[in-house]
């Protein structure tokens, strides 16, 4: 990592009981990470910061306020409001190729990922929005998705359920199909599980 660039903090883990007596593995870099980041915001136009954690607002805006582009990627349990300071937030679950698919078939560069943007609750359909790269602006919003080709757990959901997974920001993988007319439409879609427990 050295070799390409990467400046490496390691940090020993400390282990200890807890009041239960549970071992309790801990190796906070937070702290850390926030004073590199500050001591080396001089020498950056652009930062991208991999938490989800909400502690690091102050940072982010320290670094705003001194006309850094700050972005941010995570993979789960991200704090809203960081979200929101972020110039831009990627879910690190819907970039292409960083985590493998869910579905354990050995097919996981075929299957894509995507969140589920207008639903037509009554019609049963919605349409995705799928990543395509790294920029911002590299996404496409016109893969239709019909509930009949959505299972949770291999059984069909219902509409309230399929509506649901627009306001739920849920991630779900699916095959992507071209049809004859040249329109896309996922098929096979599940929740994206990275475990691949479906």
């Amino acid at each position: 990592m050295r070799r390409n660039g990467f400046h490496l903090v390691l940090k020993e883990v400390q282990r200890y009981k807890d009041a239960d007596g549970q071992l309790v593995l801990k190796a906070n870099a937070d702290l850390d990470l926030a004073v590199d980041a500050l001591l080396q915001a001089q020498n950056l136009d652009y930062i991208l910061l991999g938490s989800g954690d909400g502690d690091f607002i102050r940072l982010v805006r320290a670094l705003q306020d001194h006309g850094k582009r700050v972005d941010g990627i995570s993979f789960a349990h991200t704090s809203t409001a960081l979200r929101n300071q972020f110039d831009h937030y990627f879910n690190g679950a819907l970039i292409p190729g960083i985590l493998p698919s869910g579905s354990g078939d050995g097919e996981a560069n075929q299957r894509l990922r995507g969140i589920m943007h207008s639903v037509f609750e009554d019609k049963g359909y919605g349409f995705l929005t799928v990543r395509t790269g790294y920029q911002p602006d590299q996404n496409r919003d016109d893969i239709f998705c019909h509930i009949s080709d959505f299972s949770a757990g291999g059984v069909p959901i219902g509409n309230t359920s399929f509506s649901y997974l627009k306001e739920s920001e849920t991630i779900i993988e699916f095959d992507l199909v071209e049809q004859a007319d040249g329109k896309v439409k996922a098929i096979n879609a599940c929740e994206f599980d990275p475990l691949g427990e479906r």
